[in-house]
């Protein structure tokens, strides 16, 4: 008889934990559909293990009744339950393994040997059981007392039983980055308990404590992974963003390879300002009803409001194409509403791991991409325009790592003056010592920093070395009457600009009428309170304005000039459409110089590269050139000693 008999309550906490996951009817505990979705499907794996538990303990619970009551009518029902037992005792352990595999990934993607390799024991366990009524190999029950006997290879039963054990317990540990701490340690505490119930029961056989424990174990998995409400999106039913991140870090630490489409609801903001909460929350729900229809709903995601993903394993381009084109084929019709009939617009986006993205950072990069003003009506976004956005976000990533590690620079550009016959003035330019940016123009890189906001930094990074140059060199002897440097559009937005510029100022002890701010055609247009207010304090404060790109804004003249500038900087592009082939060219650069001159302002003309066209801007009247005829943008020491050679020349 046994001394101590635990597996009535083993029984109870099984079932509790079925009928939990059956009552709250959460899509993570519906059965997949087919056998190898629920192979590679965590709830799944957990549902089977509970269930192969509770018809364990149920055996096991009967087998004990039915041996206290043993009879030569009861000795069949007798051996039949405990058969019963190891029969879903041993299929407990190999979806215990699976479970685990599951939970990391590490069970996706596997060749088929390796699962024949994999469920060898388990298939030797279940034969061993099976001829047993024939062999007594696994456990015997003899008269007169059909007292339960351990057999021979009850032995290797527990033996494979530990193998699955201790397969789980490596494959979790050498892949534990591939889930979050919180469900490591869940997994490391089951793993411990289970061990601790197999190894007590197979040295105290009259100790019935092995299903207890592992319900125990169940009861905290139920607990600490299975119950994903923190997991689902309320709206959509769908798995959420954390959901997301930790799916697809198992895939990128398990070194495997898959395929994410995300669907971005590009108009998706319209409705919402039209209809209420709950009949935009119903499309949503319609819309990842859908989905579920194309994909299993282990794989899809709802990111975040409006977003969705599609996340599956080991996908060609051919089935990817398919799946993209439901996807356009569905959006490009109507969807049912309480309002009527619309049209959704999706933006598509298919990215391979590790083809299109290699990182979880790069992952998050991409799907924060906002599509909507980009194009009308529903369609699939191109790798061209995929790979655009890459570029732009590891720019973005470059600048903001080079402000950290405080690698940019401040070049000088001469300006020479055609009545003095000397340089007078020069224009700061942001330089960047990067890796990547080297490859780029900062013509490309300033944009990216505008719209991301970087542009603040820099713009005061820029300002400031200006001013420590100028405090640092005796400008009168240089012979450099004022720094010229870019004030972009952007940084009006910030309402403590003029605040920092002359805090900075005052602290290097520069005059402003030493710095001249450009600001381009289209800044001077913008009739934003916060433009016009800055620069009219600026203007109070002595700075004087640069028009930049003057003729390529196509704007109103009179609007233009309502600002006082003391130059004008006339867009290369100008300079160089004006050639001897090109006589409308020439005129349009002739027309710009009039106009200047006749609103008194000093024209700068940039982009001078030969000599002709040095020829063309003297002919028609240009005060001040730059470009790299005279030189390319240089260091502050270059600049100094460049000064200094042409002061020499000079006074030949």
């Amino acid at each position: 008889m046994y001394l101590i008999d635990f597996e009535l309550p083993a029984f109870i906490l099984s079932v509790f934990c079925l009928l939990y996951c059956i009552i709250v009817k959460r899509r993570q505990f519906i059965l997949k559909r087919s056998f190898k979705e629920i192979l590679t499907n965590q709830h799944s794996m957990y549902m089977v293990m509970i269930i192969s538990h509770i018809f364990s303990a149920l055996s096991s619970v009967i087998g004990v009744y039915l041996q206290k009551i043993a009879s030569p009518e009861i000795y069949p029902w007798q051996y039949f339950f405990h058969m019963l037992y190891y029969i879903f005792h041993a299929t407990l352990s190999v979806s215990f393994t699976v479970y685990i595999m599951n939970v990391n990934g590490t069970s996706r993607g596997r060749k088929k040997v390796f699962y024949i390799l994999f469920i060898l024991p388990y298939i030797l366990s279940e034969i061993l059981i099976l001829i047993n009524p024939f062999t007594s190999l696994v456990f015997s029950m003899d008269a007169p007392n059909y007292l339960y006997e351990r057999g021979p290879l009850m032995y290797l039963l527990y033996g494979f039983g530990v193998i699955y054990l201790l397969y789980g317990f490596v494959n979790f540990f050498k892949f534990k980055r591939a889930i979050s701490r919180t469900d490591s340690y869940a997994v490391g505490f089951v793993v411990v308990l289970a061990a601790m119930g197999i190894l007590v029961q197979a040295i105290f056989p009259k100790f019935l404590v092995e299903l207890f424990v592992e319900a125990i174990a169940f009861l905290a998995l139920l607990v600490l992974l299975e119950e994903k409400s923190g997991d689902m999106d309320p709206i959509t039913g769908a798995l959420n963003k954390r959901s997301f991140d930790n799916n697809n870090r198992k895939y990128i630490e398990t070194n495997q390879k898959f395929t994410i489409i995300l669907i971005g609801l590009t108009n998706l903001d319209l409705y919402s300002r039209v209809f209420s909460v709950t009949e935009t929350n119903h499309l949503l729900l319609e819309i990842s009803n859908f989905l579920s229809t194309i994909a299993s709903e282990q794989h899809i995601y709802s990111y975040r409001y409006g977003s969705f993903a599609l996340v599956a394993p080991n996908k060609t381009d051919a089935e990817n194409e398919v799946k993209c084109n439901q996807l356009l084929e569905r959006f490009s019709q109507t969807w049912s509403t309480k309002a009527g009939d619309i049209l959704v617009d999706a933006a598509i986006t298919c990215l391979n791991y590790p083809t299109d993205v290699n990182s979880i950072s790069e992952i998050e990069d991409i799907i924060d991409i906002d599509y909507r003003q980009h194009q009308m009506g529903s369609y699939i976004v191109s790798k061209d325009e995929l790979y655009e956005h890459k570029r732009w976000i590891n720019i973005e990533k470059a600048l903001k790592n080079a402000i950290d590690e405080d690698r940019l620079m401040v070049y000088l550009q001469p300006i020479w003056s055609s009545v003095k016959q000397r340089t007078i003035a020069a224009e700061a330019l942001i330089r960047v010592n990067d890796e990547i940016l080297k490859n780029y123009s900062p013509e490309v890189y300033i944009p990216i920093a505008e719209k991301s906001g970087l542009i603040k930094e820099i713009g005061l990074y820029v300002f400031e070395e200006v001013c420590r140059f100028i405090s640092k060199n005796d400008m009168k002897s240089l012979g450099i009457e004022y720094i010229e440097l870019n004030l972009s559009i952007y940084q009006f937005i910030y309402e403590d600009l003029v605040t920092k510029l002359e805090e900075i100022r005052n602290r290097y002890h520069v005059d402003s009428s030493c710095i001249n701010l450009e600001i381009t055609e289209s800044a001077s247009l913008n009739e934003a309170p916060a433009v016009i207010e800055t620069i009219r304090r600026l203007t109070e404060i002595g700075y004087k304005f640069s028009l930049d790109d003057f003729g390529t804004g196509y704007s109103n003249i009179v609007r233009t000039f309502q600002i006082e500038y003391r130059n004008v900087k006339i867009d290369k592009s100008i300079l160089w459409s004006s050639n001897k082939t090109d006589d409308n060219g020439y005129r349009n650069l002739n027309y710009l110089y009039s106009i200047v001159k006749n609103i008194g302002s000093t024209i700068i003309q940039e982009g001078v590269e030969t000599e002709e066209q040095l020829n063309t801007v003297l002919n028609l009247g240009c005060d001040l050139i730059q470009g790299f005829y005279f030189s390319k943008p240089i260091s502050q020491s270059e600049f100094i000693e460049y000064l200094k050679k042409e002061k020499i020349i000079n006074l030949k």
